[in-house]
């Protein structure tokens, strides 16, 4: 390795650790990514399903759950929901970066995952992708990838088994669809998939790719592209609600 790429290296982890700080500014980073590499279509899923783990940790703390979980409980699923994303992040954008610059300098850098603890799977999918251009395999390849990457960690470890996965709040949720995942438009439309069994692996996988292919497949893409860039991400399902509630009558 030589002085350059210990360089980029460094400035990739600073990078990663700014946007890493919280939901609003991962959701940010990777939409922005997007927009400048459509290419990356994991990115865009990343994004949306990001924007999604926001109005649920914003959730948490507005009257309904409070009138149903306790306080403690609703930090559990907070800390679930930020760690688990947090992960997904710091592993992911560095790849995002690596291919940043790659087209930058025209050739690859995907050598260099292993610096940022990135699986030997995704160095040879990205290697693969440089020659082939196969966009949904890099997709689907990141999908698994992610879930894969929380699932030991996170999913599988105790201290969330006990706290949240195991417990009747958690099961009620998965039971009345609660952990839905939404892709809205502007003009209220709302579409979007959910989970059974969360905690198994192959079932979240499943549902990338179900959200990849609303996303990518039904012709509603450019919606789905023109509530990201009209709609700055707060945190707040009002973000689409406002758009819900005026019936489809104002779209971007």
């Amino acid at each position: 390795m030589n002085h350059d790429e210990r360089q980029l290296i460094q400035h990739i982890l600073q990078t990663t650790r700014k946007g890493n700080i919280d939901n609003i500014s991962r959701t940010n980073c990777y939409e922005s990514f997007y927009f400048r590499y459509q290419e990356i279509k994991w990115a865009f899923l990343a994004g949306l399903v990001s924007r999604n783990a926001g109005w649920n940790m914003c959730d948490l703390e507005g009257k309904s759950y409070s009138s149903l979980l306790t306080k403690q409980y609703r930090s559990y699923l907070f800390l679930t929901y930020e760690r688990a994303n947090w992960l997904i992040f710091q592993d992911a954008y560095p790849q995002l970066l690596l291919y940043h610059y790659s087209t930058k300098i025209e050739r690859p850098l995907f050598h260099l995952p292993p610096y940022f603890h990135v699986s030997a799977f995704m160095q040879q999918e990205w290697f693969r992708f440089w020659q082939t251009g196969n966009e949904n395999r890099l997709l689907y390849s990141l999908i698994i990838n992610e879930q894969n990457l929380i699932q030991e960690p996170i999913i599988s470890k105790l201290f969330y088994q006990k706290k949240v996965f195991q417990t009747v709040p958690f099961y009620l949720q998965e039971l009345f669809h609660f952990n839905a995942v939404i892709f809205p438009t502007c003009y209220g439309e709302i579409f979007g998939a959910t989970v059974k069994k969360f905690v198994k692996l192959d079932q979240r996988i499943e549902l990338g790719k179900k959200l990849a292919w609303i996303l990518f497949q039904t012709g509603k893409l450019q919606a789905f592209i023109d509530f990201a860039i009209h709609t700055p991400h707060t945190g707040s399902r009002y973000d689409y609600e406002k758009f819900w509630l005026k019936n489809g009558t104002h779209p971007c």
